[in-house]
């Protein structure tokens, strides 16, 4: 499997220490737009710098942008264009032969963004690019029609299964909540709030339209104290 790790804007990112282990289990880094600050912050280095870098708080004057820009490591566009700078990396990584991709910060405030890098990972997961999403308390998987196991997190993590349209037949085995069948129709909270119970869970998505499901792993916001 060829993995690529992807860092956009950066407005919530996982711990830095889980987020340097999960780049390091990448082929490469790509840095959209203001994610190259984040990784700057970080002291790691990219693989190629994308986007039109009106977020970024580095000037393309500064000497660790130029470094990129001396070693070809600089995809320039526009500011006004027709794809997010998020859409045009994770295009990149379908163009050049990515199965998987690792994406941080993408999540975030913007709720308009937030959804349409949430609404993509359906699309590009058709074209055969599947992508994960990490923030400080959220993962964020898209199943296809078929059979996955997941990764057993601590009590504070919850999983959770929805559809935007659609539906599906869910089976659920060492979860809290087990399901044989369940129909999941898109606006249904059935697959709300779950916890997995084995690290030998299995989870069955059936669609004869090929439709999948969001898979979300939550926690609720740590506070101080």
């Amino acid at each position: 499997m060829k993995r690529a790790g992807v860092i956009a804007a950066g407005e919530s990112l996982p711990e830095p220490e889980q987020l340097l282990h999960l780049l390091d289990s990448t082929d490469m880094v790509l840095c959209a737009d203001g994610g190259f600050d984040v990784l700057l912050s970080l002291d790691r280095e990219a693989d190629l710098l994308l986007g039109d870098f009106d977020s970024s708080r580095v000037s393309p004057e500064n000497a660790h942008f130029k470094h990129y820009e001396k070693a070809g490591k600089v995809l320039r566009f526009p500011v006004k264009k027709d794809q997010t700078d998020t859409e045009l990396a994770l295009s990149y990584c379908l163009e050049h032969g990515f199965n998987e991709v690792l994406l941080f910060g993408a999540i975030g405030s913007r709720l308009d963004h937030s959804m349409i890098n949430i609404a993509m990972m359906e699309r590009f997961a058709k074209q055969g690019m599947s992508i994960i999403q990490y923030t400080e308390n959220n993962c964020v998987r898209y199943l296809r029609p078929g059979t996955y196991r997941l990764p057993k997190r601590t009590a504070e993590w919850y999983t959770s299964f929805m559809l935007f349209s659609g539906s599906v037949r869910l089976s659920l085995v060492g979860f809290e909540y087990s399901l044989d069948r369940e129909i999941l129709e898109a606006g249904s909270s059935l697959g709300i709030s779950n916890h997995i119970l084995s690290e030998e869970n299995v989870v069955v998505v059936e669609s004869a339209e090929g439709t999948g499901v969001f898979c979300f792993q939550s926690r609720d916001r740590k506070t101080q104290g």
